[in-house]
């Protein structure tokens, strides 16, 4: 007699098996022998602890019995796996012994689940958003583990590797956003975005060298995926900053400074930079109160540093026109009050001791 703790899950493959429109008589079969299969395999010596069956020994029921009604199941719903699950039903009906029969379920379900899984992945990356730059260069959104350690192999870095399971987590986890840079068809890069700040975290090519894109498709790409490149190398040195992207149309101003000759961009205290080496600066220029001029908050670039920027600006009145044009409304006017000067309080009257 099968246990108590088992007919739930035999009670559920029997009334699944019955409707998977299979021969009478293999299912006749499968529900005569399954349960004697059980019934024996849970009589012997070494599966009992006194008079009650061992807790792996069921474990072990239960789960066969899962793998054969999920078998049941997809004999007639056209799963890639149903010539497979039609055996095992078979098996089940003429199988003699339980151990047999277990190993046999467990097989398939392994081979099943990877089917399911190959199918979902060719269905995420059917689902996958391809946005193109131009006529030869795309972006491809990697949605799946698969995709991405493919890729990766693709490139020849870590991602695809046992060191890129980092990589693999973020993406599971949601954490990281992945494109897979493409021209004509071929991988050539890699780009992984911050999904909640919309920053550029990385951008490697093949062998983690530079993709070396122009910057016009380093902009287009910004523009495409929505991100922030301005803490990257690459796009630092091509001049693709996000500036660019959100004002295309920014004129640049001619500053000639001695012998050299610098074009400057400026909106809303950011500062762009390009020498006559087509090398990239930018900087951007934090407003504080009780101040004559702005403090540099960050930059980035090889064209200046901070410190050549505040000598060009001393040696240039056309730059630092420009930097005191961009002040804000509440800054402007006389500027030659000191700077910080604070209201000096009077010191409060001490009292006076009463007499005695």
């Amino acid at each position: 007699m099968v246990k108590a703790n088992t007919l739930r899950e035999l009670a559920q493959f029997l009334e699944i098996l019955q409707m998977t429109g299979l021969d009478p008589r293999c299912v006749k079969q499968a529900v005569g022998n399954v349960p004697k299969l059980i019934e024996t395999f849970e009589a012997q010596l070494e599966n009992r602890a006194g008079r009650r069956v061992r807790k792996p020994v069921r474990k072990a029921v239960r789960r066969t019995l899962t793998h054969l009604a999920s078998a049941a199941r997809h004999v007639g719903d056209g799963s890639a796996s149903r010539a497979e699950a039609r055996g095992l039903i078979r098996f089940a009906g003429c199988c003699d012994d339980f151990a047999a029969l277990e190993r046999r379920a467990s097989r398939y379900r392994g081979h099943h689940n990877k089917i399911v899984r190959r199918i979902n992945d060719r269905k995420a990356r059917e689902a996958a958003r391809e946005i193109w730059l131009d006529d030869d260069h795309s972006v491809l959104e990697v949605r799946t583990v698969r995709h991405l350690r493919s890729v990766g192999k693709r490139l020849r870095n870590c991602v695809g590797g046992e060191l890129g399971s980092d990589y693999r987590d973020q993406l599971r986890q949601g954490e990281s956003e992945f494109w897979a840079l493409r021209r004509q068809g071929k991988q050539v890069g890699l780009l992984e975005v911050d999904p909640e700040s919309r920053r550029v975290k990385e951008c490697l090519g093949i062998a983690n060298e530079p993709v070396g894109w122009t910057r016009g498709l380093f902009l287009e790409l910004l523009r495409a995926v929505d991100a922030d490149g301005d803490h990257v190398d690459e796009f630092i040195e091509s001049g693709a900053f996000n500036l660019f992207v959100h004002q295309p149309n920014l004129r640049p101003a001619l500053l000639h400074i001695g012998e050299r000759t610098y074009q400057v961009w400026n909106s809303g205290g950011v500062f762009i930079l390009r020498d006559e080496r087509q090398r990239w600066s930018q900087f951007k220029l934090a407003f504080r109160r009780h101040r004559e001029l702005p403090s540099c908050e960050g930059y980035y670039g090889s064209a200046l540093e901070v410190d050549e920027m505040v000598c060009l600006v001393a040696l240039s009145p056309d730059l630092a026109k420009l930097i005191s044009q961009s002040l804000p409304e509440n800054q402007e006017g006389d500027t030659s009050r000191t700077v910080g000067r604070r209201r000096r309080r009077r010191p409060a009257a001490r009292r006076r001791r009463p007499r005695r």
